[in-house]
């Protein structure tokens, strides 16, 4: 549970205020209550996209992980529900949903995007949609560890829901989420990842592909950019002739955050 190294600096997104402290890694509730009783000036840190410009991290704090609670603990096909730990990042969530056939709206940029961050933070991103405009609205219940330490069940129905969507974790720790999935419509295209760490690389990749999406890395050493080519599938007939698939709907393309 406990990072016994020196404290390490831990900087806001936008790398303008820091702070010093140990690092926390509870594996269960009993874990994370112990801790939430015992330790003062709390910061909750799971991806590495939270803190920005609506935070100040210039005082030393205890920091706590919810890497630990990233399972997805129930997929509802019938329904279309899943309901997921917070502590797992949307990266793996959307390639989990992905090989089972569907798809949540508003994935942002970035490989370091938690569940539970990108709900307290009412993000927005690919695939848009009008009745879906930000990341809040998939949700359709969470549990909550209030400041009371009590773990409590929200739903639509509760006028708090609105209050902790969008509240940067000001009414306590999201632990779990069920949210809205939709069926993949169209599948019918292949994928090609690429990895490219400098502009000459890039130019190269630009002439000699025409459609492709990734997002950027600002977490690595180096800034890198992660491409994706798409490349529509031929289907053989049964006279033995081929038919090229032209059509790439939009749910299919999951990280678009550079799109061309």
């Amino acid at each position: 549970m406990i990072n016994k190294d020196n404290p390490v600096k831990h900087y806001t997104y936008n790398l303008t205020e820091y702070s010093y402290g140990k690092n926390f890694l509870p594996e269960n509730i009993k874990e994370l209550k112990y801790l939430l009783k015992k330790k003062k000036n709390i910061l909750l840190k799971t991806g590495g996209c939270g803190h920005g410009d609506k935070s100040s991290l210039k005082k030393n704090c205890n920091i706590i992980s919810l890497k630990k609670f990233n399972r997805i603990l129930k997929l509802d096909r019938k329904k279309k529900f899943v309901s997921v730990q917070t502590g797992i990042f949307l990266i793996d969530l959307v390639k989990k949903l992905k090989q089972e056939g569907y798809y949540i709206f508003n994935i942002p940029g970035g490989p370091n995007v938690s569940l539970g961050g990108a709900i307290a933070g009412n993000v927005h991103g690919r695939i848009s949609n009008k009745s879906y405009p930000n990341f809040g609205d998939n949700v359709h219940s969470f549990k909550i560890i209030d400041n009371n330490f009590q773990i409590k069940k929200i739903t639509r129905k509760n006028k708090f829901f609105y209050s902790v969507i969008g509240s940067l974790g000001y009414y306590g720790i999201i632990l779990e989420a069920k949210l809205k999935i939709h069926k993949i419509q169209n599948y019918f295209y292949l994928e090609k990842n690429y990895n490219i760490s400098s502009k000459k690389e890039f130019l190269d990749f630009d002439k000699q592909n025409k459609k492709y999406f990734g997002y950027l890395n600002y977490f690595s050493k180096k800034m890198e950019l992660n491409v994706n080519t798409i490349s529509p599938l031929k289907i053989k007939n049964k006279d033995k002739s081929f038919v090229k698939i032209k059509k790439i709907k939009l749910p299919n393309l999951m990280w678009l955050f550079v799109n061309k």
